[in-house]
């Protein structure tokens, strides 16, 4: 492959080290907790993301030779060499040796904490849960010089572990996301779509395909870029225009349903009910 993390295999074989600390007073909020370098074949190697216990952690996982397979929501994927899978867990996923692969050899490491989570979602966001890395890349370099340093048995307090944990995941966050692009909402495109045609009977299907994105990955991303669901969003534009028109129009509150993207004039009349505290009439008699 012609990077340097085939080196570490011919100066560790297959081993792996756990980082166990004494408790310690200052909660840290990015930790390794384990990293090995594995090889199977002809095995059962099969982990679900939804049977992993209720412990947070997070996983990188570099495919070195061979491959594997890996699945998050209803999106399949085939891991290759020079590519690197990053998950939080439990979730959502599974990735196993899938049984017309001679062999998957990869490095792992564990980690845990709420800002490693928090930098693989912003990845995840971005990427999806599968990225290519360049042999040449700071990614790599840092990834080959922390599974030394834990090999070696070099980190000796929760602190440098710590350290290593950040430096880590920052060398992820440089090659990943250049400066610049995390400001870039990947939503905007989609909310400008949703106000010019909310007043259509949008589906999700329809909002997911216009992304072309999955309808698990599109639910799950708008969710995390915008802090509530999709539906939610719609229905926000779809009721600021119906108070619009309760207030200056002389429609009948099933027009105006109807006008605003709703179906049902009874969906509208709960909807509103539950974001207003008070009916459709109600509203319009208060004239506020």
């Amino acid at each position: 492959m012609g990077n340097i993390l085939l080196d570490i295999f011919d100066d560790f074989s297959y081993q792996g080290e756990i980082l166990a600390f004494v408790q310690r007073d200052v909660h840290l909020h990015a930790m390794i907790s384990s990293a090995g370098l594995e090889r199977r074949e002809n095995e059962n190697y099969d982990w679900h993301g939804s049977k992993r216990g209720n412990q947070k952690f997070s996983l990188i996982q570099y495919c070195c030779s061979g491959f594997g397979s890996l699945r998050v929501g209803d999106d399949l994927y085939r891991v290759d060499p020079g590519q690197a899978m990053l998950l939080n867990l439990p979730g959502d996923n599974r990735y196993w040796l899938p049984d017309d692969a001679s062999h998957w050899e990869f490095i792992f490491i564990i980690l845990s904490g709420r800002d490693i989570s928090n930098f693989i979602d912003k990845i995840n966001r971005e990427h999806g849960p599968l990225v290519n890395l360049d042999p040449q890349s700071i990614a790599i370099e840092t990834l080959e010089s922390t599974i030394r340093q834990i090999l070696n048995q070099s980190i000796t307090s929760p602190y440098s572990g710590s350290a290593l944990a950040y430096n880590l995941i920052m060398s992820f966050m440089h090659d990943l996301l250049p400066q610049g692009s995390s400001n870039i909402n990947p939503m905007s495109e989609l909310k400008q779509y949703c106000q010019e045609n909310y007043k259509k009977q949008l589906s999700i299907d329809e909002l997911a395909a216009y992304m072309d994105l999955s309808k698990y990955h599109f639910c799950r991303r708008f969710k995390e870029w915008e802090g509530i669901t999709a539906g939610e969003y719609l229905n926000q534009l779809r009721l600021k225009e119906a108070s619009r028109l309760l207030r200056y129009s002389d429609s009948r509150i099933g027009e105006i349903s109807n006008e605003c993207g709703f179906s049902d004039p009874n969906y509208f009349a709960k909807v509103f009910r539950k974001a207003f505290d008070m009916s459709p009439s109600d509203y319009r008699k208060s004239g506020l």
